[in-house]
């Protein structure tokens, strides 16, 4: 480290008097050693990445709002950095930059011990009845931290392989290995939830690294179709089912079984599509992230769920119509309960259900 501090300052001296940023050598070699304070505080030192305990011992610091708000602006913030920084082609300059910004790189280093205060509180005290709006803002905070991450790997790309370099580069990898972990526990909690390992599950993972500017007319047409396919496709499956039960061909129960299955499907795919649809890749040409990853498709996919709920309850009504009132209230019971195991966890991607009005 002395020896980068030496290379700093012997590089400041050979700067022409007229571009030195401060006016004497001495409170220049002074500022130096602030800044080698400061730079072993970014992250070079991995207990730093632990939030403190005052900290966590706070209500405000668990605060779901407070702390995407809080994430929102530092992806901001650092999101300039990368161009201030073309700009500068000596190390002590790159310095001083980051320095500037030394509040927010310190901040950033909390995210992930956040993250994990976040899923603590999603899915901790009650694993079976997660806080949908809590995990929701879980993979807000986790969007911004990957995308924190890419900036500062755009900081030190191109800079000499320096000691320094080397370390935040080890640093940064660091960081997002924590992140990767709060999302992998997430994605554990939800397929548990919901019974099931398969792979459409992942993308949720994807989730917190889905990067994107805003929905084009085309993704949203797309998504159009999408839906309107999907609608027409459960219509087809429970009015088979319907019949296949008024003939006797199978029992109320499998009914009731098979028809909570198909939405469950259907409401499962068609999210995690949605999702993607309105999520394209950032485009090379404008390099800029987003404060939250929006999902400006939920709307959309909302409005839509309404209309499949309708479906479903009369469809259900319509199968159980002939049936005596006490076995058609413990059928409703019975789908009651399996369309809330089907869908209750899916919260975080902006449905919004009602068990009430699915099964009437």
């Amino acid at each position: 480290m002395d020896s980068w501090i030496i290379q700093l300052v012997n590089e400041y001296k050979s700067v022409p008097e007229s571009m030195r940023a401060y006016s004497s050598l001495d409170a220049y070699d002074s500022r130096i050693y602030d800044l080698k304070r400061d730079v072993d505080r970014i992250g070079l030192r991995p207990e730093i990445m632990q939030i403190s305990a005052k900290d966590l011992n706070q209500p405000k610091a668990l605060s779901a709002a407070g702390i995407v708000k809080h994430t929102s602006g530092l992806s901001s913030n650092i999101a300039r950095l990368p161009t201030m920084l073309s700009h500068m082609h000596r190390t002590f300059d790159t310095v001083a930059a980051i320095r500037s910004s030394i509040t927010d790189i310190n901040a950033v280093l909390s995210i992930p011990e956040r993250a994990r205060a976040l899923y603590a509180a999603s899915f901790g005290a009650d694993p079976a009845d997660p806080d949908d709006d809590t995990v929701q803002q879980l993979f807000a905070t986790l969007a911004d931290g990957t995308a924190i991450a890419d900036r500062l790997t755009e900081l030190i790309e191109g800079r000499p392989e320096s000691t320094e370099v080397v370390r935040q580069r080890d640093f940064i990898q660091h960081f997002r290995a924590e992140l990767d972990a709060v999302g992998d526990q997430c994605v554990s909690a939800i397929e548990s939830l919901l019974g099931s390992t398969h792979d459409p599950l992942r993308v949720i993972a994807s989730i917190s690294r889905l990067r994107q500017l805003r929905p084009t007319t085309d993704a949203q047409s797309e998504a159009a179709v999408l839906l309107g396919c999907r609608r027409d496709s459960l219509r087809e499956t429970l009015q088979q089912l319907r019949r296949k039960a008024s003939h006797h061909k199978i029992t109320r129960a499998a009914f009731v079984t098979e028809a909570v299955s198909a939405l469950r499907e259907t409401l499962i795919t068609t999210a995690l599509q949605a999702e993607i649809l309105f999520c394209p890749t950032l485009s090379s040409e404008h390099k800029a992230y987003p404060a939250r990853v929006a999902t400006p498709a939920m709307a959309m996919t909302s409005a839509w769920t309404r209309g499949v709920c309708r479906m479903f309850r009369a469809e259900f009504a319509a199968a159980l119509g002939d049936v005596p009132a006490d076995v058609a209230e413990n059928m409703r019971q019975m789908a009651s309960r399996a369309v809330g195991d089907a869908v209750g966890p899916l919260g975080e991607l902006g449905l919004g259900l009602s068990v009430g009005l699915l099964v009437g």
